[in-house]
Formats: structure tokens, sequence, C-alpha cells
């Protein structure tokens, strides 16, 4: 992205997406890492975002340079300096207090899904415009029954001028306001560090700060302004959600757009439901991926069409391997394995049509050939040359000589029996005919050849019967691979989400002790003992929803391999019918006209 474009657009006080940059967001396959900027108007909010984009032209507008027509949300998408293969996305926000600002809309909502640099006074601010509901943000912001705050907010750096953000122990109205936005802090930002910024120039410079050349700016100024840059490359994490999933711009995109549909319509945004949203939507998109991964690989074997049932099964094995991997790359919190089974029903249904396909060619190819090596034969009997003493003999003798140039031809697919077999049953009467008319034989003789010909087909049906039972044998056996593939990716995509919850759980826990650490040691044993408990509280909320998962997922895991093992009991009814005809006792008698 050459310069930053318009992300989230104020109007009157209305929020809206911008479609190009949305557009922009839905292509971008990369992991990004989030980095926002949010406070007072005209503090050098978009200094520090040029600074961290490493670009010196096309920046984010600066100061004055900004028209209210042009606030709200400002994206630039850049190369992570650090993490190959990522994107950096820096936010730029619209300054609070800013006096054309018009309306009480603010995109904190937004960014409150997104990592936020911010100067401790916003939150003084922040109390002021949302009066007696800064003390209880998490109505602002709901996030869902029975999970810490502090795995969905972001991480917090601050430049201000101050940096102490432990409460007052007193009490009254002033220490009140001056405890509020620390306590905000500490509650909802347990990771955060801060940074103070010396003064960029003189005071009587300080008037013509937007116009001045980094240059001109005081040494130590740019000093730490470089340290704040190196610390976001290499502290800033990867954009997650809930779980520690990690997001790709294209989930960015969805999260802004669900964000900003919800407080346009005059919601409350809600972070989990936000992403249930774009779970939905990434799954589906990760079965549509997985599909078209199979019907990609399925491709060069359908060129081939006809060929035989083990050729189709090891390429749809091998292609739908490769599908179920796309697809758990890209999906995450498919708790019931709705989209993964999703998935397994549009392979299996593509297959069936595949195999609908292959069988039809290979009825095709067959019907083509008989009818080729048969042309002859149609010729002469429409010729008369069967009508003679001996014709029947004749008659056997080419018939013979048609199905071994039948069954010499190779690749004929998978109905090469059965389009035999009908091809016999065709030539029946025809050759009955022919029998009854040979004065050449006698009656006794008659009916032996009679006899012989009804035992070649009987043994040609067994043929067909055996091509069938193989190939129901060959897909019962790629079922049965298939669960149990099936079985084993959910099970280790379940193992990996609860791996992700238990470290981004541990990590919060961390945060937390670390924090009640803080408040004992600066005398807050209070508020320390209160954080202990929420402490235990949390260890307790999040046994028991591992436990509840635990449950679910051996449930889940219980009903498929139920349905697989009635699956798999029809099948094996089907092959026990098809053994019980092929097994039928066939009288073998030496015979003129043979079909071997």
């Amino acid at each position: 992205m050459d310069s930053p474009i318009c992300l989230v657009k104020n109007a009157d006080g209305e929020l809206c997406v911008e479609p190009d940059a949305i557009d922009y967001l839905m292509g971008l396959k990369q992991k990004v890492v989030v980095v926002a900027v949010v406070g007072l108007y005209r503090t050098g909010k978009s200094y520090l975002m040029n600074k961290l984009a490493q670009k010196r032209s096309g920046s984010f507008a600066l100061g004055a340079t900004i028209q209210s027509k042009t606030k709200g949300i400002w994206m630039w998408c850049v190369p992570h300096p650090e993490k190959t293969d990522h994107t950096l996305v820096l936010l730029d926000t619209e300054g609070l207090g800013d006096v054309e600002k018009v309306g009480g809309q603010s995109s904190i909502s937004l960014q409150s899904t997104l990592k936020i640099h911010i100067p401790l006074r916003l939150l003084t601010k922040l109390v002021s415009y949302r009066q007696g509901s800064a003390m209880n943000l998490s109505n602002e912001l709901p996030m869902g029954e029975g999970r810490p705050l502090e795995d969905k907010y972001p991480t917090f750096h601050s430049h201000p001028g101050e940096i102490d953000i432990a409460p007052e122990p007193r009490f009254g109205t002033k220490i009140n306001e001056y405890n509020v936005p620390r306590e905000c802090i500490r509650n909802f930002f347990p990771s955060r560090k801060c940074f103070v910024f010396p003064s960029p120039t003189t005071p009587d410079n300080m008037h013509r700060l937007d116009s001045m050349d980094e240059a001109e700016l005081s040494e130590r100024f740019r000093e730490v302004a470089d340290t704040f840059c190196c610390f976001i490359f290499q502290e800033s994490r990867m954009k997650t959600v809930i779980g520690g999933h990690t997001l790709t711009g294209e989930m960015l995109g969805h999260l802004v757009t669900t964000y900003v549909e919800t407080i346009a319509n005059g919601n409350v945004p809600c972070l989990e439901n936000a992403v249930l949203a774009m779970a939905k939507i990434e799954n589906q998109a990760a079965v549509d991926e997985g599909l078209a991964v199979y019907q990609k690989g399925m491709e060069d074997v359908k060129t081939l069409f006809p060929v035989d049932i083990n050729q189709l099964s090891d390429n749809h094995l091998r292609s739908e391997t490769q599908a179920t991997q796309a697809f758990m790359k890209r999906s995450f919190k498919d708790e019931n394995g709705e989209f993964l089974k999703a998935l397994a029903e549009a392979i299996s249904n593509h297959y069936t049509d595949l195999f609908k396909q292959n069988k039809d060619a290979s009825e095709r190819k067959c019907k083509a050939l008989l009818e080729n090596l048969s042309a002859t034969m149609d010729q002469g009997m429409k010729e008369g040359t069967y009508a003679i003493p001996g014709g029947y003999e004749l008659y056997c003798n080419h018939h013979d000589n048609i199905v071994a140039q039948y069954r010499a031809e190779p690749n004929k697919g998978v109905r090469a029996e059965e389009v035999l077999e009908q091809f016999l049953k065709g030539k029946s009467a025809e050759s009955n005919s022919i029998l009854q008319a040979d004065k050449k034989l006698t009656e006794n003789e008659k009916k032996i050849q009679a006899e012989k010909k009804k035992t070649g087909e009987l043994e040609q049906e067994k043929a067909a019967l055996n091509e069938q039972k193989a190939e129901m044998e060959r897909t019962i056996e790629n079922i049965e691979r298939g669960q149990e593939k099936y079985l084993k990716e959910m099970e280790e995509k379940m193992e990996e989400e609860r791996k992700q919850h238990q470290q981004e759980f541990n990590r919060t826990l961390d945060l937390r002790m670390q924090e009640q650490k803080d408040l004992l040691e600066k005398g807050h044993k209070e508020k320390a003992d209160l954080m202990r408990q929420e402490i235990e509280e949390m260890k307790k909320n999040n046994q028991l929803e591992r436990e509840a998962n635990t449950q679910n997922q051996k449930a889940l895991l219980d009903n498929y391999k139920q349905q697989a093992e009635a699956q798999n009991k029809k099948m094996e009814a089907l092959i026990g019918e098809l053994n019980n005809r092929s097994q039928a006792p066939v009288q073998v008698v030496e015979r003129l006209c043979m079909v071997m």
C-alpha cells in the first residue's frame, strides 16, 4: 500500500466502512500485526504512525492538514520490518477533543479489538465524556459470560508526561477522578509499557511543529521515538482473537465490518459475537477452499476417464487429504465439527459425481468397442452368412473372437464386465435363432449347445457381479479410511485449539498474578486481595470450561463414530448380498461359444 486510506469514515457522527479499504484487507492473506493510536487532537499521533511506517512519502496527514470531512480511522498496510510474511497494519484515529468533530460517536469500541497506543490523559478525557460509565467499562464493551476480560484487550503502550498509574489510597472526589483512569488501565490492560517523550522542540517553535523537518526536532525526542518504534516492532504480537487464533488481513476485514455495522445500528459491539460471526464466514471460506483444492487435485485423473477403481480411489484419497489440510489450516472455532462435516459431504458429493462420470465414460467406451468389433458379424447376419448348415459353429467362432479382442483391449474402466454381460444378453436371441435353424445339428446337440450358452451367460453375470463387488469393496475401504482420517483431523484440531486457549489463559493468568504482586508491593493490600479472589475464580472457571469442552468433544466424536458404524453396516449388508449372488453354483460344461 503506497499511502494511507480511510478504513472507517466518520460522517456527521455516523460510522461506516470504506469499501476500498475493506476490499484491500479481504485480499490480504498474510497474518497481521495491528497497531492503532488513540489520543487527543493534535498530540503527535500521526507522527508516531509515520515513524512506524518507516516511509516519508504518502504519510498520514499531520495536525492542521487533516480536514474534518476525512476524519475517522485511517489505515496504512506495510510489510512488517522484522517478521517475514507478516503485514503491519497501522491505524490512525481522529483526535479526541477535536472541536470540528460532530456528535459523541467514538471509534474506541472498534479499537478495543486492536492494539492501542494511548496517552494516560485520554482515559481521563473518556471519563468526562462517559460520566459514570468508566468504572463499569465492561458494560460498554460486553465480552461474554464466564471469561476474564484481560485476554480480549490489546497490549497497552502509553507515551504520557506522567508514568505513575498506581491509584491513590485516599478518598474524595478529586482523588476518585485521579484514580478512575488508572484503574481502567490496570483492569483492562494488564500488559502495558509507558514511554516518556520529551518536548520535540522549544516552546517558541511549537506553533510550527507540523511543518518542521525531523532533523529540526530535538535529538532526545528522536531517540525516544526510535526506541518506541523498535519496541513496537519487536514486542507487538500478531493479532489474535479469543482462543489465541491468529488473524489474517481478510479476517480482520470481517471483524471491522461487523463492529462498525453493529455501532452504526445503534448497538453495543460484543467481541465474542463478532468473532463467532467471523468464524462462520471464515470456516465457510475454508470449506470452499478445501473443496477447490480437492477439485483441482482430481482434474488430472478426470482427463484420463475411464480409469479403473483403484486409480480413481488413489487420486480421491490423495486429493481429499490435501483438501482437509487446507481446511484445517484456515478454519477455527469449528467447535461441533459442522464445517468439517460440510467439507466431507461436499467432497463426497463431488466424488460421487466423478464416479458416475467415470462409469459413464467406461460404458460409452465399452459399447463403442463392442459395436466396432461386432460390425462384421452384424453384417454377416444381414447377409445370411450363418443361415447355412454348420452356421452356428461359424457364428460361435466369430462370437468368441469378439469376446477375446474385447478382453484384450486395455483401460476399459469400471463397467467392462457389466457392458459385456449386456452385450451377450443382447445377442442371446440372435444366437438361439441361428442354433435352432442349423440343420447340421441334431435336436439333442441343440439342447446341449443351448445349455452351454446358458452356462456362459451365468458365468458372465457372475463376472459382472464380482466387478461390482470389487468396486463396492474399494468404496467401503475409501469410506473407512476417510472416517479414520476425519476423526484424526477433528481430534488434532480440537487439541490444537485447546492448547491455544490454554496458552492464552496462562498468559492472562501470569499478567494478573504480576499485577497482584505489584499491588502488594505498593501497599494496596485490599485491592491485591480482591485480585487474588479474581484469579482463583478465573482458574475455577477455566477448569470448568475445559471439562465442559472435553465432554462436548467426546460426545461429538462418539456421535460421529456411531453414524460411521451404522453406515458401514449398511455397506457390509450390500456386500453380503453381492457375495450370495456371485457364489451361486454354476454348472461348467465344455462349450463352443467362449466367454472367458
